[in-house]
């Protein structure tokens, strides 16, 4: 007999933020997403004319 449920990872909080002058991050806005992929594509869509950054769950950048 074949196993046909699969595991989906729960979604994962990301922040999208902005830079401010001194370094420190500026939160626009918490949001759940399955990935990295999924959290930039978030952003691009939601602040297409800001210069945002998206941070994972330990507050890092996942771009950097």
């Amino acid at each position: 007999m074949e196993n046909t449920h699969e595991i989906q990872a729960e979604p994962a909080t990301y922040t999208v933020a902005l830079a401010d002058c001194n370094g420190h991050w500026e939160v626009l806005e918490r949001f759940a997403a399955s990935g990295d992929i999924e959290a930039n594509n978030y952003a691009e869509a939601n602040y297409p004319d800001l210069e945002w950054y998206v941070l994972n769950a330990n507050g890092e950048n996942i771009n950097g």
